[in-house]
């Protein structure tokens, strides 16, 4: 966890992958290991978990493979239980929903690792006219695991009441993670497009296979959301999570994934405007951090700054367009959000 707090991916993924074979040593995963109604038995089976959960994003973000093999494992989810008077338990470890539900959203994501990105699974032309289907059922069980959940969990509802800090953090790392596990579930065909002059030209390439706007427009929706929901909780609901240093690594792909999108927008300016606002939102976002990482959330705005710049130049040539933009956004020409500094 002080890896993703230090934005280490990699040292992360190393670290989650030993903790998960030291689990299984020690039989987490076997129900004969963690069955039971006494207190450290529930400590055990929630703890299994919510290793899984975060080996498991870990592996998908960094599209590796996963320790973890579902056929093997039968330990239980850990259930709501009410508090122990000799051993009292803080309030995440008794409401459990969080953690099932991620758990949930964990293995849907090792599914679209490997059923989308993994290239054994695409190997002719028959295959790719399966992979949208794939993607529906996909979305459709991404999306039943949000009906079921307590009103403190609803990220997709800003009108929500503000809950405790414990509540909020939960709030917006369930909304992060399925955001960004619904972003990577279609953002193949927006990076397809970008081989092409464009998304039309691709779509003609791939007649019959998948339908490419429809895809794009899932993975930009899902990258909007997740800025949207994180400027929301910075600025207004819980700012001292800018102190979260973890939660970088997923807005800088979605910011990503929208100027992916930029380049797909050609001479659309309305739509590039709406665009680099909320990556507007996602730079003020990251420039807000403050975390003990080698590079500082400054930085990596700076950065992204830079390469919305060379998206927009990228993706329109037309002077007067791009201007419109410029006098829209100071920072693509400055790389500084201090000269439009309202949030």
């Amino acid at each position: 966890m002080y890896s993703l707090q230090l934005m280490r991916q990699n040292d992360a993924y190393l670290y989650l992958g030993h903790a998960t074979r030291t689990a299984m040593v020690l039989g987490l995963h076997r129900s004969q290991v963690t069955c039971g109604r006494e207190p450290h038995l529930h400590r055990l089976r929630h703890t299994f978990w919510i290793m899984y959960v975060f080996e498991r994003l870990s592996s998908v973000y960094m599209g590796r493979p996963s320790s973890l093999s579902d056929n093997q494992i039968d330990t239980a989810y850990p259930e709501d239980i009410p508090c122990y008077k000799d051993e009292p338990f803080h309030p995440p470890a008794v409401e459990c929903t969080w953690t099932r539900v991620m758990a949930d959203i964990a293995k849907l994501a090792d599914h679209i690792s490997v059923d989308v990105y993994s290239p054994a699974s695409i190997k002719s032309l028959a295959d790719t006219a399966k992979v949208e289907q794939t993607l529906l059922e996909y979305d459709a069980a991404l999306q039943a695991t949000t009906r079921c959940l307590p009103e403190y969990l609803h990220f997709f509802d800003e009108s929500v009441p503000v809950g405790e800090d414990w509540q909020e953090i939960q709030r917006l790392s369930l909304g992060f993670a399925y955001n960004v596990v619904r972003m990577l579930l279609y953002r193949p065909a927006l990076v397809l497009t970008t081989f092409f002059t464009s998304t039309s030209e691709a779509q003609r390439v791939a007649a019959g296979c998948i339908r490419l706007q429809e895809c794009i427009d899932n993975s930009t929706a899902a990258a909007r959301n997740l800025i949207s929901l994180a400027h929301d909780v910075y600025f207004r609901r819980f700012p001292d999570i800018r102190y979260d240093g973890a939660l970088a690594s997923y807005m800088v792909s979605a910011i990503m994934t929208l100027l992916y999108d930029v380049l797909n927008l050609g001479t659309e300016p309305d739509k590039a405007h709406e665009t680099f606002a909320v990556v507007e939102q996602g730079i003020r976002c990251l420039d807000d951090i403050e975390h003990t990482g080698y590079t500082v959330g400054k930085v990596l705005s700076m950065d992204l700054m830079k390469v919305a710049k060379q998206a927009v130049l990228a993706a329109d040539p037309v002077v007067d367009t791009n201007q419109v933009l410029v006098d829209s956004f100071p920072w693509l020409e400055y790389g500084s959000l201090l000269l439009h500094s309202d949030h």
